[in-house]
């Protein structure tokens, strides 16, 4: 099985994308591939905002869990199992005081497609020009999406959400070559709506760069400005 990956995020007051997941705002991501294993991971975070007026970034625990979840991928393949992981490891090693992040892990072998998905980010599956899949936008509380906290003593009386691992929504798919994936935090899914939108754009599909390039300038047109991180996958 082949792959062609290609990633990055635009902070929402940046003019600039960037490949750096540490520079995309609110965001993060990351792609893991174990050639050895035919396997790659891949995953996006976004920061809940919501914790900016208590002077908190939550940026910083949605690139933890990135780097977590990008170690552990390492040796595993199974998206809860390394979603729990990462997050314990967080809460364990105390490696971040406060804050909460969305996250929506995907892991790729031999053409299944696993994913674990926790709040509004999500994936887009596409086969021959027409949607496969489009993961459930997950939130009990609307507008706020579920998420995985961390709450210090010092905010345990505020209202602040906060999920469990085992909330997150699981899929399993079986691929083909030619399938694309697209995985993306809210940025993108809340300026295109809807999977037929996206559909009705030239996406270049061949091209999983010119892809994730065009989606991303979409995004300005929309509404909502928002950070917003993309990644798009082909089974070549």
């Amino acid at each position: 099985m082949n792959i062609e990956i290609y990633g990055f995020g635009k902070p929402k007051n940046s003019k600039k994308t960037c490949i750096n997941p540490n520079e995309c705002g609110q965001d993060s991501f990351f792609i893991y591939e174990n050639k050895d294993k035919n396997v790659i991971t891949t995953a996006v975070c976004d920061g809940v905002g919501g914790w900016l007026k208590y002077d908190i970034d939550s940026g910083y625990i949605a690139r933890q869990m990135c780097r977590n979840m990008k170690t552990y991928s390492e040796n595993e393949n199974n998206p809860i199992d390394i979603l729990e992981k990462s997050y314990n490891k967080i809460v364990e090693n105390k490696e971040v005081d406060s804050g909460s992040t969305t996250v929506c892990l995907l892991s790729l072998q031999d053409y299944i497609l696993k994913s674990a998905n926790i709040g509004d980010s999500g994936y887009l599956i596409i086969r021959n020009n027409k949607k496969l899949f489009r993961s459930l936008r997950r939130g009990i509380r609307y507008p706020v999406p579920d998420q995985l906290a961390i709450i210090s003593d010092e905010f345990k009386n505020e209202k602040f959400a906060s999920d469990k691992v085992s909330d997150a929504i699981n899929e399993t798919h079986i691929l083909k070559t030619g399938d694309i994936i697209i995985l993306a935090t809210d940025g993108l899914w809340d300026n295109i709506h809807d999977s037929d939108d996206i559909l009705s754009l030239q996406l270049h599909l061949h091209d999983a760069r010119k892809c994730c390039e065009i989606l991303m300038k979409e995004t300005t047109y929309g509404y909502k400005k928002d950070d917003t991180t993309i990644i798009v996958c082909k089974i070549l």
